[in-house]
């Protein structure tokens, strides 16, 4: 497993816990949005710059 997309789950697991335990929406969303553009950002540094 890439070590970004583990970093990304990581982060949705732990803002679906903060979710759980405080009811707040707002951290559920900005969680997800967080955990997706990491993921999309570093994604694309990897494969643009990394593997060519």
């Amino acid at each position: 497993m890439k070590s970004y997309l583990l970093v990304s789950m990581l982060l949705l697991l732990n803002s679906i816990l903060v979710y759980i335990y405080t009811k707040n929406v707002q951290i559920l969303v900005s969680g997800i949005t967080v955990a997706v553009i990491i993921y999309i950002v570093v994604k694309i540094i990897f494969e643009r710059f990394v593997h060519q």
